[in-house]
Parts: structure tokens; C-alpha cells; sequence
């Protein structure tokens, strides 16, 4: 029972490290987006071109750069 309970912390830690981690870069870049478009009324084929050529490239290289890989 007392094992039980110590895995209880380090899988809340997980999901906390998680969300973190992947989940809310995302929603950073969901809710910059909507802010954007809101207060400069941006023509969305602009938004989409941003989007792809610039945020989403940015994302996934810095994400890359961060990943620890273990050469397994």
C-alpha cells in the first residue's frame, strides 16, 4: 500500500511535466494566434502563411534542439 501511494506523486509529476512540456507551447501558439487575429484583424491566408513558414518551423526546432535522445 505504501508503494501505491509514492507512485501517485511521480505520476501526477509526469502529467504536470507533460502538459508542460507538449501541451502548452501549443496552446501558447493557439491563443498568440487568436490575439493576434482579434485585435489586428489579420487576413487569415496572412495567418496561415505565418503559421507555416514561420511558427511552426520555429516550434519544431527548438523542440528538437531541447530533445534528450539516448542512442538506443
Amino acid at each position: 500500500m505504501a508503494q501505491m501511494m509514492d507512485s501517485q506523486p511521480s505520476q501526477l509529476m509526469t502529467l504536470v511535466v507533460l502538459f508542460r512540456d507538449v501541451c502548452l507551447p501549443i496552446v501558447v501558439l493557439f491563443g498568440t494566434g487568436w490575439a493576434l487575429d482579434r485585435k489586428f484583424k489579420f487576413d487569415l491566408q496572412t495567418l496561415v502563411r505565418l503559421n507555416i513558414y514561420l511558427f511552426v518551423p520555429a516550434f519544431i526546432f527548438v523542440k528538437v534542439t531541447e530533445a534528450q535522445l539516448d542512442g538506443r
